[in-house]
């Protein structure tokens, strides 16, 4: 795999076990669902943050093109689909503190929905998935 993402949702309801907030699961639901649809793909999860990644893959991407904030993760997906890199998800287990999140959620949701538009409009939709599990 070019890339390959811990996903807290290959079994939906271990995250809320694991402490996630039900809000954050629902945001989170209703975000994959949406950029699922707009990329014709079948993540689990569009944002967990435990990811890895093939160098020389990640040589392949425009990363200055890129944003700083937390839209970036989201931006390195669609880089990854627009080369047709493979992606693969695998089970993470979820963990809640009692940190506190900064990121503004509708903001966040607005900018990512923003970004995965344009990757549609720029590339087109494949036919083909490339998502393991």
């Amino acid at each position: 795999a070019d890339a390959v993402f811990g996903s807290r949702m290959l079994n939906k309801k271990d995250a809320l076990k694991g402490g996630m907030p039900k809000y954050k699961w629902i945001g989170n639901q209703i975000l994959t669902f949406v950029q699922n649809k707009l990329t014709n793909r079948n993540f689990s999860e569009w944002h967990s943050g435990y990811r890895a990644y093939r160098v020389e893959s990640l040589k392949k991407l425009n990363l200055g093109s890129l944003s700083n904030g937390f839209r970036f993760d989201t931006q390195i997906i669609l880089e990854l689909l627009a080369t047709n890199q493979r992606i693969t998800e695998i089970p993470i287990p979820t963990f809640y503190g009692d940190e506190v999140s900064h990121v503004n959620g509708l903001e966040y949701a607005r900018e990512i929905i923003w970004d995965t538009l344009r990757h549609r409009v720029k590339h087109g939709v494949s036919k083909e998935s490339s998502i393991d599990k």
